[in-house]
């Protein structure tokens, strides 16, 4: 910025062109608070843990503190890191060391889509063009079994218990001490033998496969959060979607209402725009998912909504 009003007021560069050399590669990633997997929909919620990784050609930029709110009304920014190599492999490889290494709790954010660009044959031969992202298949980050395992076994507080447990689907466990700290965690085809060496309020670490693992975690209410996933204990609630079931329209996240295209009692046919949600400057359009009546509509333009906040609901034709 001083080169800038020295050159506005007529100075010369103090350096010249020749005078600027080329030290290695660095390359900066930017944490958001977006899931890729729904169209980069801004997520909002209470950062529960955060622990940026650290090392001598790392540097991570942020303001995030623990028990901090993300809403609804900045950007979805939370942080960017900056590595340094000698070259651009090694800087890639500091990167991905980087974010493996960097973990949030309380929200969903885009730290595996990252770490999917990264690994990409397109970009790591530096062969990306404009539609790299667009042509990029998107996936959501599935729970592996040991993390379905893990937030069942915290959500148990008793020696035997069966839990519906939710994370992009339902999974039934059936928990079981068989010994001191000594479990057995089955859903479906899925059986683990797990024991628990230490547990505290932050951090479980266990046995499985003659393997130990020592891993992060947060815990709100019945919700358990482990790396990019939250798991639901949803064994005393009403399933989570009931769109088609009884025609609920959740708001998918949190945000303001900034244009209602409907009225209670209006016919509606599949995909009409019911409304639309702004949230950090993107706005989502919500179309009905049936045809059918506008039977419930407890909500009004201008309104800020809670994510799965009920704005109508559709009495099917």
């Amino acid at each position: 910025v001083a080169w800038q009003l020295q050159i506005a007021q007529g100075e010369p560069l103090p350096l010249t062109q020749t005078d600027i050399q080329l030290t290695g590669h660095a390359i900066e990633a930017r944490l958001y608070a977006e899931d890729p997997s729904q169209n980069f929909l801004p997520q909002t919620g209470e950062i529960l843990h955060w622990q940026p990784a650290e090392g001598e050609f790392i540097r991570i930029d942020h303001g995030i503190t623990e028990k901090q709110t993300v809403t609804a009304y900045y950007d979805p920014m939370l942080a960017k890191i900056i590595v340094h190599g000698r070259h651009r492999t090694e800087a890639i490889r500091l990167l991905q060391y980087a974010l493996e290494n960097t973990l949030l709790l309380g929200l969903n954010y885009n730290k595996h889509f990252l770490l999917e660009i990264l690994a990409h044959p397109q970009f790591t031969q530096g062969k990306m063009t404009t539609d790299f992202i667009s042509q990029m298949p998107i996936n959501s980050h599935q729970p592996q079994a040991i993390q379905i395992a893990i937030a069942a076994l915290l959500l148990t507080k008793t020696k035997s218990a069966r839990i519906k447990l939710f994370c992009q689907q339902l999974y039934e466990v059936h928990v079981q001490q068989i010994a001191t700290q000594q479990y057995q965690i089955s859903w479906q085809d899925q059986l683990l033998e797990i024991h628990c060496l230490a547990r505290n309020e932050k951090e479980i670490i266990i046995q499985w496969q003659q393997l130990q693992y020592k891993i992060a975690y947060a815990q709100q209410d019945q919700q358990i959060f482990l790396d990019n996933l939250c798991f639901i204990n949803q064994t005393y609630m009403n399933a989570i979607d009931e769109t088609v079931s009884d025609g609920a329209i959740r708001s998918p996240s949190e945000g303001t209402l900034i244009k209602l295209a409907i009225e209670l009692n209006d016919q509606v046919e599949k995909g009409d725009l019911l409304l639309t949600i702004e949230a950090m400057k993107i706005q989502q359009a919500i179309t009905a998912p049936i045809s059918g009546r506008i039977v419930e509509l407890p909500i009004q333009e201008n309104q800020t909504v809670k994510r799965n906040q009920l704005l109508a609901r559709i009495d099917a034709i």
